[in-house]
């Protein structure tokens, strides 16, 4: 599997900046990133990364897209983005490795782990078990479950991007699992989240 921004862009073109190249440079020079704590929510019209608001699902691949890089646009120091699967695997090696039940955090098809095979779509950072926070591990939230998220994966299989995650919907699935899709498809249980990179 390979990222859409894995092609090589000269750093003049308007969407280096949306590049993987970009966002590998960013994080060897300021020692990280930032991913989005929560899936992205909506809150009246506008689009918010906040705990318990409505979770912003049914959008084709390049609106969700477009949307993570408008983010936040009036910030000239950072650079927002679609989550690219590269960031998706890193955060679920950290969230592994903070774990109490270590890297079965990656394979469990547990809802007590994630909102999993629940059938009921939670706001976003909300799911509990046995009335404990359950889709929270190191402070990140519902990338177990709740909603699939668009990634900038580009698949290359005639069927060209990918989302990852598992969701409400299923229990057959994981965080590990990824999707391939077009970009066409808007679902119900779809939705994303935002990358930052500091410029």
């Amino acid at each position: 599997m390979y990222s859409k921004s894995l092609i090589l862009l000269d750093e003049n073109d308007e969407n280096y900046k949306y590049s993987l190249q970009y966002f590998e440079n960013s994080v060897k020079k300021y020692g990280g990133f930032y991913i989005g704590r929560f899936e992205v929510g909506k809150d009246g019209s506008n689009i918010v990364i906040q705990q318990n608001k409505v979770t912003y699902t049914k959008m084709v691949r390049d609106k969700a897209l477009e949307d993570a890089q408008v983010f936040c646009a009036g910030n000239s120091n950072i650079v927002t983005s679609l989550i690219t699967s590269y960031a998706w695997d890193t955060a679920l090696n950290f969230m592994c490795q903070n774990s109490d039940i270590q890297y079965e955090l990656a394979v469990t098809e547990s809802a007590e782990y994630g909102n999993l095979n629940t059938m009921t779509k939670t706001y976003t950072g909300m799911y509990t078990y046995n009335g404990q926070a359950s889709d929270k591990h190191s402070n990140i939230y519902d990338m177990l479950g709740n909603v699939y998220e668009w990634t900038t994966e580009y698949c290359g299989s005639g069927i060209p991007c990918a989302y990852r995650g598992g969701g409400y919907c299923d229990g057959n699935e994981n965080v590990t699992f990824r999707f391939e899709d077009f970009t066409y498809k808007a679902y119900s249980p779809l939705g994303f989240r935002v990358q930052l990179a500091i410029q």
